[in-house]
């Protein structure tokens, strides 16, 4: 695995000043889901503006506890979750989804937040996974579900979405994500092997003047059962004279004569987006994709080396490409970045396992 100094990416890069301002900084390296629990509650009882929660490696299964709704409610506060750190004091860490994950019960959303109220909140939560595999929770947002109002900022980044099953009347079992007016990023982020009554993949609804930009993005094998759904995969609804903007993502290999991307409302923006059908009219389309992928296989959408996904990416989509792909290895290895989450470098079928 690769390992790296502690540093922030991103959305949170302009926090690398604020401790030499003067500001306080609080810190939590957590291996227990216990001790996640008391992180998260006291993030949110914290006057400190910057407070990390880092976790360390492997699983936790939260079958005894729940994770509470984080809250973000006090202006300027900046909350970052990450996971890949390896050693007991937390200060090297390996980047990419998969080193942590966080395994949800049946009855609650794994992971929920809520940045509201006051203004100038920033959460920023990357390299880990999120699953439900045995989800039975009613309504919508298995795995993720959260909101942001106007003035707040939510970055997703390096996270996978996986085995997320929604219970009964349930939608969008892998993640709902509702921008209220704010500055929503989610990059890089892998959505999989969800299912639901309607979309076991992701939707997200920005409103209220909200900004939405979804880059490198990869959504497959995510299903809906019941008889009246009308989309699996990426579903988009834009309203009240809000933006948002997809580019160099893949949506495939979903419900097979579902569309697999829906799009309401105006402004959204397509940009090199790739896949099967399309539900609904985006204001824009730019060089739009179809056909085979060349992912590795059904659930894993990293790509093969004869992928027509690689080098076929715009150049600083909206969004960002990011520095590194969703599996922490650098985002652009050929002429052009990779289309989704992954980018394909040689030697991918000698180092699958993450060996360097």
């Amino acid at each position: 695995m690769s390992l790296s100094r502690w540093t922030l990416h991103g959305a949170a890069a302009l926090l690398v000043a604020l401790p030499t301002l003067g500001h306080a900084l609080t810190t939590r390296c957590v291996a227990t889901p216990e001790a996640l629990v008391s992180a998260f509650d006291d993030a949110m009882a914290s006057s400190d503006p910057i407070f990390i929660i880092k976790l360390r490696q492997g699983q936790f299964t939260l079958d005894s506890v729940s994770l509470p709704l984080l809250e973000l409610t006090r202006s300027n506060q900046t909350v970052e979750i990450s996971g890949g750190w390896v050693d007991a004091g937390c200060q090297d860490r390996a980047l990419g989804h998969d080193h942590t994950l966080l395994a949800g019960n049946s009855t609650d959303k794994t992971f929920s937040f809520n940045a509201h109220a006051n203004s100038g909140g920033l959460l920023y939560v990357h390299d880990l996974s999120i699953s439900s595999a045995n989800g039975t929770t009613v309504g919508n947002g298995a795995c993720l579900l959260g909101w942001l109002s106007a003035g707040h900022n939510v970055t997703f980044d390096r996270v996978r979405l996986t085995q997320c099953k929604g219970g009964i009347d349930s939608s969008a079992a892998s993640g709902e994500l509702n921008n209220n007016g704010g500055e929503l990023v989610v990059r890089n982020v892998v959505v999989d092997t969800g299912i639901a009554d309607y979309n076991g993949g992701l939707s997200v609804y920005t409103r209220n003047a909200g900004v939405t930009r979804i880059a490198h993005i990869s959504v497959t094998n995510t299903h809906s059962t019941a008889p009246a759904a009308t989309a699996s995969g990426l579903l988009l609804t834009t309203l009240d004279g809000s933006r948002t903007d997809v580019g160099n993502s893949v949506i495939w290999g979903n419900d097979t004569g579902l569309p697999d991307l829906s799009v309401s409302g105006a402004f959204n923006y397509l940009t090199r987006v790739h896949r099967t059908l399309l539900d609904g009219t985006p204001t824009s389309d730019i060089t739009p994709g179809t056909g085979d992928p060349g992912f590795v296989s059904i659930g894993n959408p990293r790509l093969r080396a004869d992928s027509i996904l690689i080098d076929s990416g715009v150049s600083n989509p909206s969004g960002g490409s990011g520095t590194y792909d969703a599996d922490g290895r650098a985002r652009v290895s050929g002429a052009a970045p990779d289309v989704g989450a992954f980018e394909w470098t040689p030697g991918d079928v000698i180092f699958a396992d993450g060996l360097d």
